[in-house]
């Protein structure tokens, strides 16, 4: 971004206006990737898909959700696969490990998400992530 920062907008601003027109677009001429809403358990949006105004509806219809509030613009130099490693890395790190799904689950998905971004993904490992 050209101008990042901590912003506050009112619910049903344009999230391509944020993104384009109150923070100068994508700094040095990198394209856009995706923007990710609502923090780290919030979902990847395309970025052919962000001409949506923020509401909990309009959102929720494209896969994403509000949540936090926050908003992770993803400029064309990342990789979509380390940033949902990444994610995988802080909820290893924020569960309690008391129920199955988030001590073994979270661990299971973070390794298959690190095989895949290091190339050492089978073709079960994809299947199975697709699954």
């Amino acid at each position: 971004m050209v101008r990042r920062g901590v912003f506050e907008f009112p619910m049903g601003v344009n999230l391509k206006d944020i993104i384009y027109e109150v923070c100068g677009g994508i700094a040095d001429g990198k394209g856009l990737l995706g923007v990710q809403t609502g923090g780290t358990s919030g979902a990847i949006i395309n970025a052919d898909q962000i001409d949506m105004t923020l509401d909990i509806d309009t959102v929720s219809a494209s896969g994403g959700r509000l949540g936090c509030g926050t908003i992770l613009v993803i400029d064309d130099s990342n990789c979509i696969v380390d940033i949902v490693r990444n994610n995988l890395d802080f909820f290893r790190g924020e569960s309690c490990g008391k129920c199955t799904p988030c001590r073994e689950g979270g661990q299971q998905l973070y390794n298959l998400v690190t095989r895949i971004s290091r190339g050492l993904a089978t073709l079960p490992d994809l299947e199975k992530s697709m699954s």
